[in-house]
């Protein structure tokens, strides 16, 4: 008779202590920089704690690349391959291993020359939800090329690219936005926006023209192993990265450079694809 109620002691002194065991272990991962919320106070107060590069850092890395002129595509705060290709072309410019992975000598680089914040307010204009949007944009190919353009088909899908993002990230910075009305405030990536073209059929973002600098590209190369485009001066130093993608069946003997640059170098991929 007394075998039972011991039992049940046990048991419950068990789960009890499994119960307070898992508490304090979900706690001490609540607060690692992996399961950190994303808001701009966490990304913008974000650094580099060991080898740990949470979701809040990475946003901000990726903002601190775009403006150095080494894009990791769109803005994600995802440690995807993009990103680690332009960490990794922005540490060999500086000198620096080129790991792909943010050490203290990468941060120090970084913050060397930016100091602003890797998020903003923005409030929403009249020409960012102006449109015209596109209600469906059809998967065939061939159906999209008898469209009369291109557009897209929210504000909020606009407004990312705009600002270099990717919807998701938008989003979650913005839980409560709307992205349907001018005046709506709204947090973005702190990087020069992308300008907006419309005419009357689409409406699209395009890179503004930035002013020459003092140390102009000399050669362009073309790297379709790696989908990226390296500009270098006379000195052969790196100066920019941008990451693309290259359309089926491109050769480099069929690209053609654009503007007055001196020097092209094609480096086509080791595959016969």
């Amino acid at each position: 008779m007394r075998v039972i109620p011991i039992a049940i002691l046990f048991i419950a002194l068990f789960s009890f202590a499994a119960a307070d065991a898992a508490t304090h272990r979900h706690s001490k991962e609540g607060s690692s920089p992996e399961t950190q919320a994303l808001t701009s106070e966490t990304i913008n107060a974000a650094a580099p704690h060991g080898n740990r590069s949470g979701s809040a850092l990475i946003v901000k890395t990726e903002v601190l690349l775009d403006r150095d002129g080494f894009s990791p595509g769109e803005i994600d705060g995802k440690d995807g391959d993009n990103y680690r290709k332009a960490l990794a072309a922005f540490q060999q410019a500086k000198n620096l291993a080129a790991s792909g992975k943010i050490d203290t000598d990468t941060w120090n680089a970084f913050l060397s020359e930016n100091t602003d914040a890797s998020l903003m307010s923005y409030s929403i204009s009249e020409s960012d939800v102006a449109g015209p949007f596109a209600e469906r944009i059809p998967g065939d190919l061939q159906k999209k090329s008898e469209l009369q353009g291109l557009s897209y088909k929210t504000p909020q899908e606009e407004l990312a690219e705009k600002f270099h993002m990717n919807q998701d990230l938008l989003r979650r910075l913005n839980p409560h936005a709307s992205f349907e009305h001018a005046g709506e405030q709204i947090v973005v990536a702190n990087v020069v926006p992308m300008a907006l073209h419309d005419s009357r059929d689409t409406v699209k973002a395009a890179p503004k023209k930035q002013k020459r600098q003092e140390s102009s590209a000399e050669t362009i190369v073309v790297e379709k192993a790696s989908h990226a485009v390296r500009a270098y001066n006379k000195d052969g130093e790196l100066l920019r990265l941008r990451l693309l993608e290259f359309a089926v069946g491109w050769r480099p003997g069929t690209f053609q450079p654009a503007g007055n640059t001196p020097l092209l170098s094609l480096m086509p991929s080791t595959d016969a694809a």
